[in-house]
């Protein structure tokens, strides 16, 4: 009988079950914390698996709970001919649109903006 056996470099399972986000778009509060992520190039759902979701956990830890923290990831291509041309434009204009809606609805939370790349 033969296993097949994969290590996956600092990602837990907690990290690979939340590949997506969306805190922010869901409503579901203001925190003392809110953190928009744009992942990685080519990386699936919203905030990817190699940095967003582990980045999240942190700050939870961080934070006394992941309830003390709202994780919202950007939804844009994160493809290659974005990469080559500088970024995604729709990505950027989209980061910039959570920001102010962020800031309108929480004006108190603490916001984190971050990416992998």
């Amino acid at each position: 009988m033969k296993f097949l056996i994969f290590f996956l470099p600092s990602v837990t399972l907690a990290a690979l079950a939340s590949i997506s986000q969306n805190d922010v778009k869901s409503g579901g509060g203001c925190k003392p914390m809110t953190v928009l992520f744009a992942r990685g190039t080519t990386e699936l759902g919203n905030m990817g698996s190699i940095a967003g979701p582990p980045f999240a956990i942190a700050l939870g830890a961080m934070m006394g709970g992941a309830g003390n923290v709202a994780v919202q990831g950007i939804q844009y291509p994160a493809d290659v001919p974005g990469f080559l041309v500088g970024g995604d434009k729709g990505g950027s204009q989209l980061m910039a649109q959570m920001v102010g809606q962020v800031r309108a609805q929480c004006p108190d939370t603490t916001l984190v903006m971050a990416g992998y790349s």
